[in-house]
């Protein structure tokens, strides 16, 4: 019974209340932190494969190369544009 106790204390009281109130405290709300950032990884991700996949089946190797040169040439803009001090997120939404 008093590893059962021990286990509970440490999960939940604090795991998830400690934790809680600090991130209540600081005004950070954790939930809403991982969930951008997997919106903003995940689905870029995803699109990048599933395209790396269409193009494989339906080019083979010139298809495969042509879309990882394409990738690699947005990066490449990407980071020269923020390179230069511009902040892209002003420009997507019109701020």
């Amino acid at each position: 019974m008093a590893k059962k106790s021990r286990t509970y204390i440490l999960q939940f009281v604090i795991g998830l209340d400690f934790f809680s109130g600090l991130w209540t405290v600081i005004g950070i709300d954790p939930q809403a932190v991982i969930l951008n950032v997997l919106g903003n990884v995940v689905l870029p991700t995803i699109l990048l494969l599933l395209s790396i996949l269409g193009a494989y089946t339906k080019g083979r190797l010139p298809g495969l190369i042509s879309v990882i040169v394409a990738y690699l040439a947005g990066v490449a803009i990407l980071i020269g544009y923020m390179a230069a001090g511009r902040r892209l997120t002003k420009k997507l939404v019109g701020i």
